[in-house]
């Protein structure tokens, strides 16, 4: 069995997700790449998530903004997706239905949310599966018993979750926080430091403060970014990089270890 490499919710984070593959060592002939849902939104170029998820054949599951995107739900940051996928979209939408809202295989459960104490996964309704956080009082993960390590995310304001048979992956990187990735099975932790804060997460009371259309809330102001449309199995063709509205090309954001790891990417 290859060596897996969970990571959590990436939400749009290209660039972070290319740092974080670079930094664990990540090489598509040796290991797998699974992800916990939550590809999409608030970040900005959720097509070059999505593109890279599907070059690397990543096992994935559907996260509650997938299900959002899906349902024809309408924000802000939803619009910038769709405009993002532009002609493509239906295709993307196609993919992301056939993706499971959980996985069962080799001693761990992958799922988004979570799973409601006293029920197996098969037993769960999607809302709970890409929702759930608190039951009776209590986060689901204290009320788990096993005997599957459940791995997941959705969680920023939790955190990482590193209990026997509970692992969570959410670190809040579209906040401006970090993306996690946890080895499996050897259990080692790896994590990234996001490049700004993409999305300005909304206080207990307000209104979510998303960004206008076409624009990410960043602690350095507002950024602009270019509509690029992306077609199934060919990469977005620009990614902010730090410290610019647009570098003019998705190399000029990565460190020169992730480039070289994965030119072959572009290759084609």
């Amino acid at each position: 069995m290859r060596d897996v490499l969970f990571v959590g919710d990436v939400q749009g984070c290209a660039t972070e997700l290319y740092d974080l593959l670079g930094t664990a060592g990540f090489d598509p002939a040796q290991h797998r790449l699974a992800l916990c849902g939550d590809l999409i939104n608030r970040g900005p170029d959720s097509a070059g998530v999505l593109d890279l998820a599907r070059r690397l054949d990543a096992v994935t599951v559907i996260g509650n903004h997938e299900v959002a995107l899906l349902e024809g739900d309408r924000s802000p940051t939803l619009d910038l997706v769709r405009e993002q996928l532009g002609s493509s979209l239906e295709d993307w939408l196609g993919w992301l239905r056939a993706r499971p809202l959980f996985i069962r295989e080799h001693g761990y459960i992958l799922v988004h949310a979570g799973i409601p104490p006293g029920k197996r996964p098969e037993e769960c309704t999607r809302t709970e599966l890409t929702e759930i956080r608190i039951v009776d009082g209590r986060p689901w993960f204290d009320l788990w018993r096993g005997p599957e390590t459940v791995i997941f995310g959705h969680w920023a304001q939790r955190g990482k979750v590193d209990l026997p048979l509970c692992k969570g992956l959410d670190t809040g990187c579209v906040y401006g926080g970090r993306l996690t990735g946890l080895w499996w099975p050897r259990l080692e932790w790896v994590s990234v430091q996001a490049r700004r804060r993409w999305f300005e997460r909304a206080k207990p009371g307000d209104a979510c403060r998303a960004p206008s259309l076409r624009r990410i809330v960043s602690s350095a102001g507002l950024l602009r970014l270019p509509t690029v449309p992306a077609t199934p199995g060919r990469t977005s063709s620009r990614v902010p990089s730090r410290g610019q509205p647009h570098a003019g090309s998705r190399w000029s954001c990565a460190t020169p270890q992730t480039r070289e790891a994965f030119s072959w990417v572009f290759s084609a």
